[in-house]
């Protein structure tokens, strides 16, 4: 099918009959669409200025769009058809694309101008992130090619096998593509998705596929190096994704089609680990799980924390506000919504906590997985994030781990433990200017974008 849709001239969307709001939300993605001007070939946007959508972008509150505007859009776009997985080489492979609701009609571009205003839009009382889910993830955007997005995201979508993860997008997927992966139904799952990995990281050097691992949750018949696809969840569990440094992960040596045989940097064993009171509530934006989170950060602090050093430089105390903080700071990220490194240690220093999460060998980190003491923290090259690994086997001098999951090690998040500290007056920041890529600057606003962190050491 997706030979067809490369072909074809163009492809009609069919969303169903209209209703009542179908003519009022068409009538709204044109004129939030007419103000949104795309650089299609990074992705990013911006609003021309006296239009719907910067008033939108720039100051909701004077926004002129109404009640019913609203919930006509928000009834379009979680129409059950975005929802289906094998739409998705419909749109992504067809030259031209028209979307229909019963008279009804809209340019695919259009509609794609609209979800990325929406998801970047301060507003979110009438449509909630989770009611874009869908609809942005079927546009590309820097990153929304890496495998790892691709495949999660893909298991939030109506599928009947869970191979249709695999084998939907396999003319979606540039990185399926390279490896030529061919459609086989008579094998099992953890068979599909261990070929799949293995092919990919032999391929790429490329190990963030692993930072979906699971090994508590996983299947009996997959390896610990094999995520469960099928399992709904977020890829940005872990906000710092630069622990490679630029680096990658070659050759990745398979052993007897079972065992990745791997090289990486060891931080250190974990000593210990603070339990969760109570599971932590999930929820988007909603104010009343807050205080979940608070009790179990509350627990989480090392008994020296404000007169210990840290071992990658700098005090423990910073070292933990910046944990609690998942290293997003202003300086890194940009946005307002981001706090500065001061503003986030006086509003840590403004609450009484008490308590601690992973220490190991002076490091302190977090993990969703399920961590014990005992286990090692390893950086790997091709890793963006580090690793907890378990020994395999009663011999501790095997070098045989299972994969428990990724990690978040303060210090180490951005290549320190295989490329050094970093040399002044270098920083790293994510620059959104450039599609979202990693970079390093110098105080003096000097921005370097590199593969790997050599190119920085050599800059002027």
């Amino acid at each position: 099918m997706g030979e067809i849709y490369k072909k074809a001239e163009q492809v009609i969307v069919w969303l169903g009959p209209d209703d009542d709001d179908t003519p009022v939300a068409m009538e709204t993605i044109k004129i939030l669409s007419e103000g949104v001007v795309m650089e299609w070939h990074r992705r990013l946007f911006t609003t021309s200025p006296g239009t719907a959508a910067h008033m939108l972008r720039n100051r909701p509150d004077h926004s002129t769009l109404t009640l019913a505007q609203w919930t006509a859009l928000r009834s379009l776009i979680t129409r059950p058809w975005f929802t289906r997985l094998w739409v998705r080489q419909e749109v992504a492979l067809a030259s031209r694309v028209v979307v229909v609701c019963g008279y009804f009609q809209a340019e695919w571009e259009d509609v794609e101008k609209v979800a990325i205003l929406l998801e970047h839009s301060l507003v979110k009382v009438h449509i909630r992130l989770r009611d874009i889910l869908f609809v942005r993830s079927l546009f590309h955007f820097h990153g929304s090619d890496e495998l790892g997005y691709i495949l999660h995201r893909s298991s939030f979508c109506g599928y009947s096998d869970a191979r249709d993860l695999v084998y939907a997008n396999l003319s979606t997927s540039s990185a399926i593509k390279v490896l030529h992966i061919e459609p086989n139904y008579n094998v099992s799952v953890a068979a599909v998705y261990r070929d799949l990995i293995l092919q990919y990281v032999q391929h790429f050097g490329n190990l963030d596929i692993l930072r979906s691992c699971d090994s508590q949750n996983s299947p009996r018949d997959f390896e610990s190096f094999v995520p469960d696809f099928a399992v709904a969840k977020s890829e940005s569990r872990l906000v710092n994704e630069y622990a490679h440094g630029g680096t990658r992960h070659l050759p990745a040596i398979v052993e007897g089609g079972r065992m990745l045989k791997l090289k990486g940097r060891y931080i250190g064993k974990v000593s210990y680990v603070s339990r969760f009171q109570r599971p932590l509530s999930t929820g988007y934006a909603d104010r009343d799980k807050n205080i979940d989170i608070v009790m179990t950060y509350r627990r989480w602090e090392p008994e020296d924390l404000f007169t210990a050093t840290y071992p990658t430089g700098g005090t423990l105390l910073d070292a933990f506000i910046a944990l609690l903080a998942g290293g997003a700071y202003k300086e890194v990220y940009g946005g307002a919504h981001h706090p500065t490194r001061e503003e986030a240690k006086e509003a840590f220093l403004a609450v009484v906590w008490s308590g601690g999460n992973v220490n190991m060998e002076g490091h302190v980190g977090a993990t969703p997985g399920d961590i014990r003491t005992g286990d090692v923290i390893s950086v790997l090259p091709g890793g963006s994030v580090p690793f907890v690994l378990r020994p395999a086997l009663q011999d501790a001098q095997s070098g045989c781990y299972q994969l428990v999951g990724p990690c978040y090690i303060e210090g180490v998040m951005f290549g320190e433990a295989l490329l050094g500290p970093f040399p002044e007056p270098w920083l790293w920041l994510r620059d959104g200017g450039l599609g979202r890529y990693w970079c390093f600057g110098n105080r003096q606003g000097v921005l370097v974008v590199e593969t790997a962190r050599s190119t920085v050491r050599t800059a002027p």
